[in-house]
């Protein structure tokens, strides 16, 4: 019986965080086409704009989750996930923040860039969440390996963009 509630808890978890994923993708490609590739506008003044309205609507986001935590982790029938939920709602400020930026990189054609964040957040859940999986033998080690990939891409980004 106990096995079947861990598997109730993971795939709550799971259910949870691809919720997130899902509202994190459209969110940034409803963002990225319509704020940053349009030419009528000043660029640096459309990814001001593109950026601060993406990071406050996510930052509300994760208020909220945390608010709500409880309810979330009830509704999908595991009331222990809440912490785990509130944590891994950071993902949507990390995601919020680089996505943005990688507009901009795909606006000046620079995929070179791309290709190599996206190569080096590939290796992220093999060098941090694998070990870590083995470490804890439970879902916070996708929760941290989540979070480690998103600050790596945010952090990499940053450091080798102009804007």
């Amino acid at each position: 019986m106990r096995l079947n509630q861990k598997k109730k808890l993971y795939i709550g978890l799971f259910s949870v965080a691809l919720l997130l994923i899902v509202k994190l993708f459209f969110m940034q490609i409803i963002d990225d086409r319509r704020a940053l590739h349009s030419s009528n506008f000043d660029f640096d003044e459309s990814v001001n704009v593109a950026f601060w309205s993406n990071f406050s609507l996510s930052f509300i986001m994760v208020v909220a989750i945390c608010i709500f935590r409880s309810q979330i982790s009830e509704m999908v029938g595991s009331p222990e996930l809440s912490s785990g939920i509130a944590v891994s709602s950071i993902s949507i400020l990390l995601v919020a923040f680089s996505s943005i930026q990688m507009a901009v990189y795909r606006r000046n054609f620079e995929f070179k860039t791309l290709f190599y964040v996206r190569m080096i957040i590939t290796l992220i859940p093999l060098f941090v969440t694998v070990p870590l999986a083995v470490y804890f033998r439970n879902y916070w080690a996708l929760v941290i390996g989540t979070l480690c990939r998103d600050l790596v891409q945010a952090v990499v980004l940053t450091a080798k963009s102009e804007w």
